[in-house]
């Protein structure tokens, strides 16, 4: 019955207090825990806590547990302690066979110790571990190499069983009898040296380094005695000294500290005195903070401080409740409590030191002191709407869409109503005394009597108004925002600034705050200057000039600016603020208060408090999925290609102040030299579809934006390729693709050389044929010649004719199976032909221009090129002129820019006329020319080009002018 009572007492004393603390947690089966029967708890050297249960073991970093039970291969749910060793190995103790460990989140199990029932950590020195059964007193030893055995120190017919060992006096505290409870202390060699009296038990934790026997006369087990000590205990140094406590009139206390604590000692003295020691010395801030914390000490069993210097308390119910070191920083006044839950919440309200005054939904206008928790109603308005609570230099004013109501304080600080001035306005803000409110497109003002001090002229409905200074006003609604100056007379608008909400300044900055789109800093122009809290809605905007910093009550908390409007600090629900439209944000001494719709929030912003904010953040991984298959491993994992949808769950490792804190990852690929950390917002990043590769991924968490990433945890691993997918079969596929290739391009060569060659040798055979039907076409004309000039000459010139002839045919036979001859050759050759010529007609006049520059002997020609022509001009152009003198010039130039060699026949023959009998008079040798030239152009980028010019078309002359155009480097093949 007594413990049922106790239970109801401590959860009623919870509940009033995690209202009005909301930082303080009572840990349970309903917010993470497995279980609400909490043995013992400790933190392991990376600053994690362990909770033992009687469900498993749970590691919290501040945010998630780990969860550690006999499905995860724990001997047994039941935990009763668990100990932290040097290498952060965390040992378990129960009712159960078998010594096991955790160690990197493993559950491990010592080689050997099956068969061995309800060991727990005592001590360790030198790589060794002492272990001690605590039903028996059996020690056991664990060393470097993990085994374990059983120690036996012999001592006539007692087995000594170490309880542990002094480093600061190096010495051991051995039982001798377990059933006598005789104990005794025993030098470095482990001999005997002193014998403590009976019926004194040893005591580990009752003073820092120093061994201590309280004296208790009943013949419990150890592990059974409870922690109520009275004064009459021993402490042995080098000599055994009695101390007697004599603390007023109580002769017990009781320690409240873990047994394993190494730190801090605590004390409680008459229920409700504590006194703390911190490595023996006490400690006034930490006796006053847990004296001060909202819990009947009384009913605690175990007081835990981490090195976070936050409270964990385990009471007599064996309930779990957490209590950070700043739990009185945020205290909360809800506005149910204050006025029942028939009313809605604040309508308006603004604190005045210790006083806050606010308007209900039922426009009742009341105080409500925050030390004496009493409220008091000032005045009920029937037909007016109150909006706005001002504040004067003597009391308050009540804006009202109908007026105002002007309140002033007596003597006894107590407000008192003067008079109500009506006039309708809209919005409205106060400067030195003086009230300044608008009413639709109008501002006026208020000191003694009512005053119209500007009139917009389009119709601009104001919905905020601000006085700036001395000369300048500011109001805006929804459209833009509006520089009133009324000693200049001027105005400036910007029209980019949208939905403003509230309007303040800063030095010379004006601070314009917006509905979802963030707080704007201009200057006196305004000019935009700056854009933050961008997405958030700004409610309100107040200035500390006791600190110089500038508060911003927004739609998820507020924050602190410094003077560069840079966030110096972060309050928000998770640190217990009461949630809600926010009405005010006030000051009174380092208290900030915080009002909104649902009620008050009273932050102790103590300086003291400001490690807190800057305490050790980092980020843990919880868990890690793939295609929502729970991965074993955390790191250098190798996964398969079609697995490459990854979720990484994540918590935030920090025990205070959590809302500051921001999350950043990096991925990066194959090596790759990306830097850019992107945010993310919620506990778990996914990636899906990732590309094969080699990834490694970076998370880091941040107290603030401009904190550069510290503490990262890092995560590699790698996504296989598919076959086709690898460098390797790429490489194989490009180079079979260019073997293939290769091939192809020397099966298609080769065959090309061969149709070429195929090709060539029909044109060689072309040429020849070409030749052969030249040669007896030649021979023809001159024996035709020859028998002309037998006939009409007679012998002597025949015989002079034949002789030429004779030798010209034997030149003809030495070039004729030449493909190419030298130019110098082909004149030579052509002097023969045309000397030939010249018997038959001697009226002849040949003329040969030669460009000194060119190197006949190196310019390439087909044989027998220009022979065709000179005679085809001689023939069927010259000896058909009627004219007396027949001439035929030869001109060869050079063309160095072309590279190019200019050969011109050009004769005053007969010429071509545009007839039919023309072309029947045309010669054979002509087309054989056009044949060869286009049998030798075939395959060549240099080509001999061929053309015939009628000059009968010009004035005054008469002929055929033949040009052929022949590269330097004209080459048969």
């Amino acid at each position: 019955m007594k413990k049922s009572i106790l239970f109801f007492l401590l959860l009623l004393y919870t509940a009033i207090y995690s209202q009005s603390y909301k930082s303080i947690i009572q840990f349970d089966s309903s917010n993470g825990l497995k279980s609400d029967i909490i043995y013992s708890i400790t933190e392991d050297k990376e600053g994690y806590i362990w909770i033992a249960t009687d469900n498993g073991v749970a590691k919290f970093n501040g945010t998630s547990f780990i969860h550690f039970q006999k499905k995860d291969g724990l001997p047994s749910n039941d935990i009763i302690s668990i100990i932290v060793d040097k290498k952060n190995r965390i040992w378990l103790s129960g009712f159960y066979e078998g010594l096991y460990y955790i160690e990197n989140n493993i559950i491990k199990k010592v080689v050997g110790s099956s068969r061995i029932k309800s060991l727990k950590y005592t001590f360790e020195i030198d790589d060794n571990i002492y272990f001690q059964n605590f039903t028996t007193s059996e020690s056991y030893i664990l060393n470097s190499s993990n085994h374990l055995k059983r120690y036996k120190l012999k001592l006539g017919n007692y087995n000594l069983e170490l309880l542990n060992y002094n480093q600061k006096y190096n010495f051991f505290i051995a039982l001798l009898n377990a059933n006598k409870r005789i104990n005794c202390i025993l030098d470095k060699n482990k001999k005997i040296i002193k014998y403590i009296p009976t019926k004194y038990a040893y005591c580990p934790s009752l003073i820092h380094n120093e061994t201590c026997f309280i004296y208790e006369p009943s013949e419990q087990k150890p592990y059974l005695l409870n922690r109520v000590i009275n004064n009459d205990f021993l402490i042995y140094k080098k000599k055994l000294s009695l101390i007697k406590l004599n603390y007023k009139s109580n002769n017990n206390f009781q320690l409240l500290n873990n047994e394993y604590n190494t730190k801090h000692n605590i004390y409680l003295f008459n229920k409700n005195n504590i006194h703390v020691t911190i490595d023996n010395k006490y400690d006034s801030i930490f006796s006053t903070r847990i004296k001060n914390i909202p819990y009947e000490l009384n009913l605690v069993h175990v007081l835990f401080i981490d090195s976070h210097n936050n409270f964990w308390v385990i009471d007599k119910t064996n309930r779990l409740t957490f209590f950070p070191y700043n739990y009185d920083e945020v205290k909360n006044y809800y506005a149910k409590e204050i006025l029942g839950n028939n009313f809605e919440g604040f309508k308006c309200s603004k604190s005045i030191e210790d006083c806050l005054y606010f308007v209900n939904s039922k426009k009742e206008f009341y105080v409500y002191n925050l030390k004496t928790n009493k409220k008091k109603i000032i005045k009920k308005y029937l037909s007016e709407n109150p909006y706005k609570i001002l504040e004067k230099s003597n009391g308050i004013i009540l804006a009202c869409n109908e007026g105002f109501d002007f309140f002033e304080y007596n003597k006894k600080k107590e407000l008192q109503h003067c008079y109500f001035k009506k006039t309708e306005s809209r919005n409205a803000t106060i400067f030195k005394d003086t009230i300044f409110y608008t009413r639709n497109n109008s501002i006026y003002k208020i000191y003694n009597y009512k005053t119209k001090i500007f009139s917009y002229k389009e119709y601009f409905r104001f919905n905020n108004i601000y006085k700036h200074d001395k000369n300048n006003l500011i109001v805006a609604n929804e459209d833009e925002i509006i520089l009133i100056n009324s000693k200049r007379k001027k105005n400036t608008s910007n029209k980019l600034i949208k939905n403003t909400t509230v309007i303040n300044s800063f030095n010379n900055f004006i601070l314009v705050g917006t509905n979802f789109n963030g707080l704007y800093i201009l200057n006196k122009k305004l000019n935009i200057i700056r854009k933050i809290f961008q997405n958030h809605t700004i409610y309100c905007i107040n200035k500390n000039e006791a600190n110089d910093k500038i508060y911003i009550g927004t739609n998820e908390g507020f924050f602190i600016l410094n003077e560069n409007f840079e966030i110096s600090n972060k309050f928000d629900y998770n640190n217990g603020l009461i949630n809600g439209k926010v009405n005010s944000i006030d000051f009174s001494g380092n208290t900030i208060l915080y009002s909104t719709k649902n009620g008050i929030s009273k932050i102790n912003y103590n300086k003291d408090y400001e490690f807190l904010k800057k305490a050790f953040t980092s980020i843990d991984i919880n868990a890690i999925y793939s295609n929502n298959v729970l991965l074993k491993n955390k790191n250098n994992f190798i996964l398969e290609r079609n697995s490459n949808n990854i979720s990484i769950e994540t918590s935030i490792f920090n025990f205070n102040n959590k809302s500051v804190v921001i999350k950043k990852f990096l991925l990066t690929k194959d090596n790759n030299k990306n830097k850019i950390w992107s945010d993310f917002f919620e506990n778990k990043i996914i990636f899906r579809e990732l590309a094969p590769g080699n990834y490694t991924l970076k998370i880091a968490a941040l107290s603030n934006k401009y904190e550069r990433p510290t503490n990262i945890k890092t995560i590699n691993f790698s996504i296989k390729s598919y076959f086709w997918e690898k460098n390797s079969f790429k490489i194989g596929l490009i180079i079979t693709a260019l073997l293939l290739s290769l091939f192809i391009i020397l099966y298609v060569k080769r065959k090309t050389e061969r149709k070429y060659k195929r090709k060539i040798k029909l044109h060689s055979l072309e040429l020849i044929a070409l030749k052969t039907q030249m040669n007896p076409h030649f021979i023809f004309n001159a024996l035709n010649n020859f028998q002309s000039l037998l006939i009409l000459d007679g012998i002597e010139k025949s015989n002079i004719y034949l002789s030429k002839f004779s030798k010209l045919i034997r030149a003809t036979l030495e070039i004729v199976n030449n493909d190419i001859i030298s130019l110098n050759e082909e004149l030579v050759y052509l002097k023969k032909y045309i000397d030939f010529e010249i018997l038959k007609m001697p009226q002849l006049k040949v003329k040969f221009i030669i460009d000194n520059d060119i190197n006949l002997e190196k310019i390439k020609i087909p044989v027998m090129l220009l022979q065709p022509i000179v005679e085809n001009a001689i023939i069927h152009g010259l000896s058909k002129s009627p004219k007396e003198e027949k001439k035929l010039i030869i001109e060869i130039k050079n063309n160095p820019f072309e590279k190019m060699i200019y050969i011109s026949i050009e004769d005053n023959g007969i010429g071509f006329n545009n007839n039919n009998e023309v072309k029947k008079h045309k010669s054979f040798a002509t087309s054989i020319i056009n044949e060869r030239i286009h049998i030798f152009n075939q395959n060549k980028k240099n080509k001999i080009q061929f053309k015939i010019k009628n000059l009968n078309l010009e004035k005054d002359t008469q002929g055929t002018k033949v040009i052929i155009i022949i590269p330097h480097n004209f080459k048969y093949l």
